[in-house]
């Protein structure tokens, strides 16, 4: 839509820009849900990074999946 009214760029910048925010809200939400999790259950949090790691790849595989 945006590529037919505003042209190749603006479509471009318009994906970027969605992009963009659904890998910043992806990063968000996992190290919030982390950040919970290791305080409930404190022996996780040697393996915060490791959980943050494996739950994107987990919401890659989903999304991929679709």
């Amino acid at each position: 839509m945006a590529r037919d009214n505003l042209g190749e760029f603006a479509a471009q910048v318009a994906g970027a820009a969605l992009l963009m925010d659904y890998v910043l809200t992806v990063a968000v939400s996992v190290s919030s849900g982390v950040a919970q999790m290791t305080s409930a259950f404190p022996v996780l949090f040697e393996h915060r990074v490791l959980l943050a790691v494996a739950f994107v790849a987990l919401a890659m595989i989903i999304n991929l999946r679709a």
